[in-house]
């Protein structure tokens, strides 16, 4: 089948790169499907992220909404109590 040392070698070399090459696709295949499972993650906290932000916003507004009126009443009271 081999006649001479150098059709060995280049069997030999041939067979080096297709398992090069086969160990790069794998390596290709699985960083992409790190890299995609890795943006899902920042998707879904990116999310989190706003719907907390969100919550906290309508806390703030509500807080401050019933500090004015606690304050509206609190000098309402002040002016009845001037008047007396």
């Amino acid at each position: 089948m081999f006649s001479t040392t150098q059709e060995i070698f280049y069997a030999v070399a041939a067979g080096c790169c297709l398992i090069v090459s086969v160990f790069l696709c794998y390596a290709l295949y699985y960083f992409s499907q790190v890299m995609k499972n890795s943006n899902d993650v920042v998707l879904d906290v990116k999310d989190r992220i706003e719907r907390a932000s969100s919550i906290f916003e309508f806390i703030k507004s509500k807080a401050i909404s019933l500090g004015v009126k606690g304050a509206m009443a609190l000098m309402d009271k002040m002016k009845d109590k001037k008047k007396k």
